[in-house]
């Protein structure tokens, strides 16, 4: 949550620091204790892979896509969902959020249930099966688990029909 919510953050660190006028040292620790750990999180649990930065023009180039391969309302498994946004095709209820698998990691299979939200094994239990007709593939995630869906694709003998710069679009044979 460092790195996703630090510009939220440092406003009201520095309006509480301004506030209570502490002096420097104290000030110093408290700086610190903020810094230190953001810097060690960004540098050792998160991933700044050139596949990690789409363009604007490609995601909705993916989303057209999705759109030509989909049926209307048709639930589909997007490694991020944000691709079905403005697309006549739905998420997956459980995967609405592509830290959805982070979550699940860290919490009991039966409060990922209760929480709605799919381990990454259980979405590639979904491939697998072929419970699913789309899936549209790219990794998303800045935290393990990682997305690898490339072999439950092959195995379930998924077809590639679109690759939109860093996405891949699968349909079932």
């Amino acid at each position: 949550s460092y790195a996703q919510y630090f510009s939220l953050l440092v406003p009201f660190l520095i309006v509480g620091a301004l506030e209570l006028r502490p002096r420097l040292p104290i000030l110093v620790i408290f700086v610190t204790a903020y810094i230190v750990p953001g810097v060690w999180a960004v540098r050792h649990l998160v991933s700044y892979e050139p596949v990690l930065r789409p363009s604007l023009t490609s995601i909705r180039n993916v989303s057209s896509r999705i759109d030509a391969t989909s049926h209307p309302g048709e639930r589909i498994l997007s490694s991020w969902p944000g691709y079905v946004i403005g697309t006549r095709a739905w998420a997956l209820p459980d995967y609405t959020n592509q830290f959805a698998p982070v979550a699940a990691a860290k919490i009991s299979t039966s409060a990922a249930r209760s929480y709605h939200v799919a381990a990454e094994s259980e979405l590639e239990w979904r491939i697998r099966e072929r419970r699913v007709r789309v899936v549209v593939d790219r990794n998303w995630v800045t935290s393990p688990p990682f997305v690898h869906w490339e072999r439950a694709l092959r195995a379930a003998r998924y077809r590639l029909v679109a690759r939109v710069q860093t996405a891949a679009i699968y349909t079932r044979r």
